[in-house]
């Protein structure tokens, strides 16, 4: 009978065991990478999401001059109050027949305790963007706002991971 001794079944199982330990460490280094990708791509994807929202509304709304924005030219805040054209009076235009222009509002954007941009407007609020470190509004120009946005999150078992973004807003007229 011929068969395999004990010590040849013992190095056997060893190899094993070292293959078998390789294997699981490539498994748990492409986990962590793909869970740090993950959180990434979350992170910028909310920040890209609130600036677009926001750009969406500052470009739509205040007019140059006009007193429906809170920051003036020169100013930088972490949060920003503005009117929004709106058809209040039900004419099927945002100018009523006094040829005046009729304003919603107030919104504001702006970053609270739990790192999170909220945008408010009257007693509702929803968030825009989580994970949020810093928020900066700064009216370089009577008709432009640049945003600076700055996020960070952890993974589970990794590094901290940011995201930063910046947003020139041309207001109209």
């Amino acid at each position: 009978m011929k068969g395999f001794t004990l010590f040849e079944v013992l190095v056997v199982t060893l190899i094993m065991g070292i293959i078998m330990a390789a294997v699981l460490m490539v498994f748990s280094i492409s986990q962590r990478s793909w869970s740090s990708g993950n959180v990434s791509i979350n992170l910028r994807d909310q920040v890209i999401r609130a600036i677009m929202t926001m750009n969406k509304e500052l470009s739509q709304g205040p007019a140059a001059g006009a007193n429906q924005i809170n920051l003036v030219t020169g100013a930088s805040s972490n949060s920003v109050t503005f009117y929004l054209p709106h058809d209040n009076g039900g004419y099927g235009s945002v100018v009523n027949p006094a040829g005046n222009i009729q304003w919603a509002g107030p919104y504001t954007y702006s970053l609270n305790g739990s790192r999170q941009i909220i945008r408010t407007f009257g007693a509702t609020w929803s968030v825009l963007a989580n994970y949020v470190t810093s928020l900066q509004f700064t009216r370089s120009a009577s008709r432009i706002i640049q945003v600076n946005i700055t996020a960070r999150q952890t993974p589970t078992a990794g590094q901290q991971l940011q995201d930063t973004e910046q947003a020139i807003i041309k207001i109209r007229n």
